[in-house]
């Protein structure tokens, strides 16, 4: 075999033991046989080629150190080695491979999902995007804005207008829960602008979950997946807010419903994780924190082991002053914490000069196991983000390379005469 005037032999039966590449189908490789020189020619990257028989020969993929890594993969596109090889390959270079995407098969179904699941397919997969966005950063700021003081006062006096709304169609003899009382109900509600944007984001919602799982490849994947089951449940307390309203007779019914309302709010909040969604770093980031779990779990060990050793020295030292303010060691807790984490709060002070020792080596223990843990935690993170935006070796890249049979044989001709 001539690559790009380099000439390389092996045994036939060699190249047969992988059948479905390139060189080990006799069919597909007739095309590049020129029967003047009675050998194979590639006008290839003759480095690389080095890399790929020695696969052949002993089954080892291992590119060569001069051969940068992106002209290693085209040419193991080129000569067909097979995903599972480059996948490995890319593994093993420590890139992010991602996995392949199921698509839908009908023409509708692929339309939709293109849409609201691949932002990049085109102009209007990008505006319903951010729109979608924009409905997240809507529900949450208005989440976080119906919280002040403010407004509280505006919640009391709807508040106060629902139970008028009850004595007087009581007076009118409406029995609660009938539709007349229901509809007074609602567009008392409805006079609360953060309800009116809670409303519009949650249809929105609805109608952007319902046509993704109507046009998912996968029904079982697509219910189990985390991001879809957040959007579920971030759905869920509107309508309870809704009965809520709606029923509450009493000013303890309204207290219990204010104390429901607040704990739902937190998760309403949530939906500020469905950004990661849109978000290519924000995915990275998960799954850096995935495979980083055991170093991550070694890290909490180790602040776990200082925290206990140091609130245990803080309380033995700060026992003795009659000013301590660690009465227990798990009182000593949160100030090995933030010792540790170098956040320093001043709620508590050590006043002890044994309790100062012990923070001083609290502090240095904790930029110690910090600085040894989390660049590779870093480390991790930066790969990925190199090779799946910077270099998306994972994409297969166009087979346009291939030369022509004639001009193949004009370059052998023209080499033979030199």
């Amino acid at each position: 075999m001539n690559v790009s005037g380099m000439h390389f032999s092996t045994r036939e039966s060699v190249l047969r033991r992988y059948p479905d590449t390139l060189l080990g189908d006799a069919s597909r490789r007739k095309e590049y046989y020129c029967k003047d020189c009675d050998e194979y020619f590639f006008d290839r990257h003759r480095p690389s080629f080095e890399g790929i028989l020695f696969y052949y020969q002993t089954g080892v993929l291992k590119r060569p150190e001069e051969v940068p890594l992106d002209v290693f993969v085209l040419e193991l596109h080129f000569f067909d080695m097979g995903e599972n090889v480059i996948t490995q390959l890319l593994i093993k270079e420590g890139c992010f491979v991602p996995k392949k995407e199921k698509l839908p098969q009908t023409g509708i179904k692929r339309v939709i999902w293109d849409l609201f699941e691949r932002p990049g397919t085109s102009a209007w997969a990008k505006i319903i995007t951010a729109v979608s966005s924009l409905f997240i950063l809507l529900s949450v700021t208005a989440s976080c804005v119906e919280t002040l003081p403010q407004f509280h006062k505006a919640r009391a006096h709807l508040n106060s207008n629902n139970t008028q709304v009850n004595v007087s169609q009581g007076s009118t003899n409406v029995t609660s829960g009938s539709a007349g009382d229901i509809i007074s109900r609602l567009g008392v509600a409805l006079q609360n602008p953060f309800l009116c944007i809670e409303t519009v984001s949650v249809v929105w919602f609805i109608i952007e979950l319902g046509l993704r799982f109507y046009s998912c490849p996968s029904k079982g994947e697509f219910s189990k997946n985390a991001l879809n089951i957040i959007d579920f449940v971030t759905i869920l307390p509107y309508f309870v807010t809704v009965v809520l309203i709606l029923t509450e007779t009493s000013e303890e019914q309204a207290a219990l419903s204010l104390g429901a309302l607040r704990i739902l709010r937190l998760v309403r909040v949530l939906r500020i994780v469905q950004l990661t969604r849109h978000v290519k770093a924000m995915r990275l980031l998960w799954i850096t924190v995935y495979d980083s779990r055991y170093a991550l779990l070694t890290l909490l060990l180790m602040m776990a082991i200082g925290v206990v050793t140091s609130a245990t020295g803080l309380y033995v030292t700060e026992q003795q002053h009659p000013d301590a303010s660690f009465p227990s060691v798990p009182h000593s807790f949160w100030k090995s914490v933030i010792t540790m984490t170098t956040v320093g709060f001043g709620e508590t002070d050590v006043i002890s000069l044994g309790g100062k020792i012990v923070a001083v080596v609290c502090a240095l223990y904790g930029l110690l196991i910090m600085a040894i843990l989390i660049p590779t935690f870093v480390d991790r993170f930066g790969a990925l983000y190199t090779s799946e935006i910077a270099n998306p070796y994972g994409e297969k890249p166009d087979r346009t390379q291939k030369e022509p049979k004639r001009q193949t044989k004009k370059l052998l001709r023209r080499e033979t005469l030199v």
